[in-house]
């Protein structure tokens, strides 16, 4: 039987993390087990996580750090693989599952040899919000999300949202593990696209959907998520855009980040952009 192990990050949200815990439990994806991961919180999450556990069955990891999205999925990733499981689905603790979308990704993954990463439709509570995307190294504005006709049931991405991703461990075994650099944002895009470049393919299968409400822990932290897409784009570009393309997004981003100041009245989105060339992270007071 296919094992799948699902991965849940908690930083600072308990509430958030048990409702997930308890709504994917109820589901009863067969051949799974859960793994949380505590991103060495400092409010009372591991005591209620532990508290849950005594009614819930899953394995509960603590992190000493808070090392960001990608550092805490992969000490889940790194326990899968240890425990030689087939597939591993990462998800988000705002995600609503009412019912088993999973098994089918799953099923469809064991079919189709060449795709290494799944994901479904991400809905709000009244229309599709993200359907797969795809990576343009000249646009120096965030929105990348594939328009597509609605008949298309199978969408090929460059990179889905991380909110939830369903992979195979063989595909990981080869590709490596998430990117660290990047605290929050972009490690999911740089991930797929190192799937892609060893030739898998990275896909949106439409027929599934979920509910994510977005948001969540970073919305306690004002400017986080602004920040963290700032200093990224500049990191990813850095990182992986042809030489060509990236001196067209850093001519762009030098005009376009002297508007944004002006208009904000702030200086901080250049720092913002130039923390992505020297990965300086203003939010290292949270690990």
């Amino acid at each position: 039987m296919d094992r799948a192990c699902f991965i849940i990050l908690n930083y600072n949200n308990y509430e958030k993390t048990i409702q997930s815990i308890r709504s994917l439990k109820e589901l009863e994806v067969s051949g799974a087990i859960l793994v949380v991961i505590d991103n060495n919180s400092n409010d009372r999450s591991v005591e209620f996580l532990n508290e849950e556990k005594k009614k819930t069955n899953f394995v509960l990891i603590e992190s000493s750090v808070n090392g960001g999205f990608a550092a805490g999925n992969n000490i889940g990733i790194k326990y899968a693989l240890r425990k030689k499981f087939d597939y591993i689905i990462i998800l988000n603790n705002d995600l609503q599952c009412q019912e088993d979308i999973f098994t089918p990704m799953i099923c469809y993954l064991k079919e189709n040899p060449s795709v290494a990463v799944v994901g479904p439709e991400l809905w709000n509570y009244k229309e599709a919000t993200n359907s797969g995307n795809k990576i343009n190294y000249t646009k120096i504005t965030f929105d990348n999300s594939i328009s597509s006709d609605k008949s298309d049931l199978i969408i090929e991405a460059d990179f889905l949202i991380g909110a939830c991703l369903v992979v195979k461990a063989s595909a990981i075994r080869e590709v490596g593990l998430m990117p660290e650099m990047y605290f929050l944002n972009y490690e999911e895009t740089e991930w797929c696209l190192a799937f892609k470049q060893r030739g898998f393919k990275v896909q949106c299968l439409r027929k599934y959907k979920l509910v994510h409400e977005g948001g969540g822990t970073i919305d306690k932290y004002d400017g986080m998520q602004v920040y963290f897409l700032r200093r990224n784009i500049v990191l990813f570009e850095r990182r992986n855009a042809p030489l060509n393309k990236k001196i067209i997004f850093f001519i762009k981003l030098s005009v376009y980040s002297l508007i944004q100041c002006l208009h904000e009245f702030s200086l901080n989105p250049i720092r913002s952009y130039y923390d992505g060339v020297t990965e300086k992270n203003r939010f290292s007071y949270l690990q």
